[in-house]
């Protein structure tokens, strides 16, 4: 996992939404979702709820938990 991987993973959370992440960004969608699928991979946990039809996302009890990784980013 790297600093980018968080970085994209807070501002979904912030932003509650992969495709407005992906905007403020600069980023394709797919690269915001492949970054996220990568870190729930190495996690070996969903973070985020994603249900299809809806635009909004919604953290899994992980994924509250990894959040506060924000702390970490401040400290970079």
């Amino acid at each position: 996992m790297n600093i980018t991987a968080i970085r994209i993973f807070l501002e979904i959370v912030n932003t509650h939404s992969l495709s407005k992440a992906a905007e403020n960004l600069y980023l394709s969608q797919s690269t915001v979702s492949h970054h996220l699928k990568a870190m729930e991979a190495e996690l070996h946990s969903q973070l985020i709820v994603r249900h299809q039809g809806q635009r909004t996302i919604h953290l899994t009890p992980k994924g509250e938990s990894f959040f506060l990784c924000r702390t970490w980013l401040s400290l970079f």
